[in-house]
């Protein structure tokens, strides 16, 4: 578990190594999250095409921003997302 950051200082709140999966988890306090807040993500992705990208925020239901999933926070812990 670590935070990451490029040294053009794009960043990633949350990445995860569980086996051989790599979590890259991006945490907003707020329901309404774009494709520009997940800058950080999509740098993460050039550098770690494998690894599974996802934003946790407060919305209220799951949607997509460009190719990121982005889902209520209380959906983190669910089979449905721990089980990709």
């Amino acid at each position: 578990m670590f935070h990451w950051r490029s040294s053009h200082g794009a960043e990633v709140d949350l990445v995860l190594e569980d086996g051989e999966v790599l979590w890259a988890i991006e945490i907003k306090s707020t329901e309404t999250v774009s494709s520009k807040n997940l800058r950080g993500l999509g740098c993460f992705m050039e550098d770690h095409p494998q690894a599974r990208p996802i934003c946790v925020s407060t919305t209220p239901r799951p949607f997509m921003a460009g190719n990121i999933p982005v889902i209520p926070w209380e959906e983190l812990f669910s089979a449905e997302y721990l089980s990709l």
